[in-house]
């Protein structure tokens, strides 16, 4: 499956070069692919990366200004 064998690519990389300063789009897209296979099991692609918590969506995590 051409799904799962990225998967294993991307965490090779992550396990070489955590540090490196494309680890945060490798660890999305770890996400995103282990997402598609497996849906009940992993935030949603767009929720990680809109930083929205589980079970509030439609609620973004950025602070919202206070009425004045």
């Amino acid at each position: 499956m051409h799904v799962k064998a990225e998967i294993d690519k991307v965490n090779q990389a992550l396990r070489e070069g955590p540090d490196q300063p494309y680890a945060q789009g490798l660890y999305i897209a770890q996400q995103a692919l282990a997402w598609a296979l497996e849906p009940g099991g992993y935030k949603p692609p767009f929720d990680l990366v809109m930083g929205i918590q589980e079970g509030s969506e439609g609620c973004s995590s950025h602070p919202h200004p206070l009425p004045s």
